[in-house]
């Protein structure tokens, strides 16, 4: 990963570590807040990657440092290799309440969101229900009030 998106990652961790989503998925790590740190740093920089990859990512600048990621309709292929990919890297990332946790959060926004999706977007239905789509959408702009460096000190610790 380069230097930029894990300066964004680290962001994006100290604006949203106390996310009930985020807390979730790191429940395993709950007795670790520099673990928990790490662990949620990684999951940011997947979910960049994915972005770019098919998708939209957006990075602030340094001195806003933050991310916008949007998931894009994606031919159906390309939807189930996306999907076996993030689904290895939650499994080997989170622990195993979080990969539960993660799964039964998505499964239920995905119940929920599909028959508003094709609506809004114009998308085919089986595009809009599959879960991944739903773990990218995020658009999250961090402003770090603290001072960086230290920030960086405890996820090279």
């Amino acid at each position: 990963m380069n230097q930029p998106d894990n300066f964004t990652a680290l962001a994006l961790v100290e604006s949203l570590i106390d996310n009930p989503f985020y807390q979730s998925v790191t429940i395993d790590f709950d007795q670790d807040p520099v673990q928990r740190r790490n662990v949620l740093a990684s999951y940011f920089q997947y979910s960049m990657a994915e972005a770019r990859r098919t998708g939209r990512c957006v990075v602030g600048p340094a001195s806003a440092a933050g991310a916008a990621l949007w998931s894009l309709p994606r031919p159906l292929d390309v939807e189930i290799m996306e999907s076996a990919a993030k689904k290895q890297f939650i499994a080997t990332v989170l622990g195993p309440r979080g990969v539960e946790n993660y799964h039964r959060i998505v499964e239920f926004m995905s119940s929920r969101i599909a028959p508003v999706v094709p609506k809004v977007a114009n998308v085919p239905a089986q595009i809009a229900s599959i879960p991944s789509q739903f773990t990218m959408v995020a658009a999250h702009f961090a402003s770090i009030a603290s001072n960086l460096a230290t920030i960086r000190t405890q996820f090279l610790l």
